[in-house]
């Protein structure tokens, strides 16, 4: 039998040597290595090549689609694109889906002109100074023209100065150009304006249109930069016309403009409200009043609720014809926050006290107290009249402490509790101790599947002392949700265990047990921790 040769693959040189007495020179070692290279390339080339014809063959049919179909296809990846947090640029931005869309190629750049849904995002932002060239209306009706017949997403900005006392006064007629623009008012279905008030001058002058298409209205109004300015209700008066309009919000920055929300309340849709969120300094009685017009509301936020004893008329309220008594069956979500303690004269102008929220399902409470010279249970007696079950509960500062242990055990539903500032010893009451296997004694909201606390040493009437206690009572009830049941539990004896905590516990360290507790449940994935805690002054946290 033959025995089969092994193939060698022998270096160019090797072979050389095999053949002559003298060494090769530099070139004829170079040419067989590039040669080599070059049939590698070359099979590369092959397979490449082979691979862009089948996948030509592949995609031949998706090259054939038609304009309208590839508009389509367009149209989800632009979608996708904004809602997957890829961006927050206008349509128009070089930046923007459509646009990178555009300079692919001719044809992609004729399809995505001619398809209007990808340009309903419309953004235009007021400079510090004014333009030396300003917008022509012909620039505007282009922008707008382009995503008809479809509705489209408006918001209309204007920069802050660093320094508003170096700031050049001026007011710009942008508004009033957009408002006159042909199919503005009667196509844009998303409005926000976050103009400073002076920019909003030439619009009430303006005849009142109607806002065909308009569905959410967002106005943050900033500090104006001039003398000239209008009243948040002027801004109002100019959206009384919107059949379609459903929600609302009006975010004003702490302590700017409040004197402007004098005078009587616009006529506006407020009956057909399903969201409402007023983030400014409006009066309690204004609130009461909104909420006595807005039945078909679903979530409702007012926060810096204030209330002035010693002016009551200039609001435009006649506190003779205030309600008693508003249900709201459709409310399932309510923030209610006072900018300092909010408390009523007896027996007058009640916001808690005249509300049945049937249908509630979120509270979330700040600085709501009883009348005055009264102790009221607001609390229970909202849930008594209304028969609701809560599901997620927000309480922060300045409440009557006496009654919020009583509520929550009222409310084992409770799955979310926020607590900020303030604890209330509710950390004890929540803990599970061996006691509580028996269900002898029962704790606060055996339900909770989700925990928020904010605390923080701010050094003002809050000492280290009473934050440590708070901490260490907080680490604690973590500890007995997060652990594991006990092997003998009772059949029936339901274990509270939290799924997720979130932490903010600013300027202060709790003890060395409490911190391990802690890094524990960290390492767990249960507890985000988000603020790293200092050491009090004066004391050594490893003792």
């Amino acid at each position: 039998m033959a025995i089969p040769t092994p193939s060698l693959a022998l270096d160019p040189a090797i072979k050389h040597l095999l053949h002559s007495n003298t060494a090769p020179s530099p070139s004829e070692t170079l040419l067989p290595s590039r040669a080599a290279r070059n049939d590698s390339l070359a099979k590369g080339l092959r397979k490449n090549k082979a691979k862009i014809a089948q996948l030509k063959r592949v995609i031949s049919a998706v090259r054939r689609f038609p304009a309208e179909l590839w508009g389509v296809v367009f149209g989800m990846y632009v979608a996708e694109y904004y809602t997957g947090g890829g961006s927050t640029h206008s349509a128009y931005h070089r930046r923007s889906a459509p646009m990178v869309l555009s300079r692919v190629c001719a044809r992609r750049r004729d399809i995505v002109l001619s398809s209007p849904w990808l340009w309903d995002d419309v953004q235009i932002t007021v400079g510090l100074a004014p333009r030396r060239t300003p917008l022509s209306s012909e620039c505007l009706e282009t922008i707008v023209a382009r995503s008809a017949p479809h509705e489209f997403k408006a918001i209309i900005g204007s920069r802050t100065p660093p320094n508003p006392r170096e700031y050049q006064p001026y007011t710009s007629s942008l508004l009033a150009q957009l408002f006159q623009t042909p199919g503005f008012v009667e196509r844009v279905g998303h409005l926000k304006i976050t103009m400073a008030t002076a920019h909003y001058v030439e619009v009430p002058g303006l005849a009142r249109q109607r806002f065909a298409a308009l569905r959410t209205l967002h106005i943050a109004p900033r500090t104006s930069h001039s003398d000239k300015s209008v009243s948040i209700p002027d801004i109002l008066a100019l959206f009384a016309d919107t059949p379609e309009l459903r929600n609302l919000y009006v975010i004003v920055t702490k302590g700017q403009l409040a004197p402007r929300y004098h005078g009587a309340r616009p006529a506006f849709p407020w009956a057909q409200l399903e969201v409402i969120d007023f983030q400014c300094s409006l009066d309690a009685r204004v609130v009461l009043w909104i909420l006595a017009r807005t039945p078909m509301l679903r979530e409702a936020t007012f926060t810096s609720v204030r209330y002035d004893l010693l002016v009551s008329d200039r609001w435009g309220v006649d506190v003779r014809n205030l309600p008693q008594e508003i249900e709201l069956r459709k409310l399932e979500r309510l923030t209610l926050h006072g900018l300092s303690v909010v408390r009523y004269p007896a027996l007058r102008y009640p916001v808690l006290q005249a509300l049945m929220l049937p249908a509630l399902t979120h509270l979330d409470l700040r600085a709501i107290q009883s009348p005055r010279d009264a102790s009221v249970d607001l609390l229970g007696g909202l849930q008594r009249r209304s028969g609701w079950g809560l599901k997620s509960l927000a309480i922060a500062d300045h409440l009557e402490t006496e009654y919020i242990p009583g509520f929550l055990e009222a409310n084992v539903g409770i799955e979310r509790l926020e607590v900020r500032r303030e604890d209330w010893g509710l950390f004890r009451r929540m803990r599970v101790s061996d006691a509580d296997q028996d269900c002898a004694s029962p704790v606060l909201l055996p339900n909770l599947r989700y925990l928020t606390v904010t605390i923080r040493d701010d050094g003002v009437g809050t000492g280290g002392d009473r934050l440590r206690e708070a901490g260490d009572e907080l680490t604690r009830m973590l500890a007995s949700r997060c652990a594991e049941p006990a092997s003998g539990a009772e059949i029936g004896c339901v274990r509270p265990g939290l799924e997720e905590v979130h932490l903010w516990i600013d300027g202060w360290v709790m003890s060395p047990e409490s911190e391990r507790i802690v890094r524990e449940l960290v390492e767990r994935g249960i507890v985000q921790d988000h603020l790293e805690r200092e050491e009090l002054e004066g004391e050594d946290s490893d003792e």
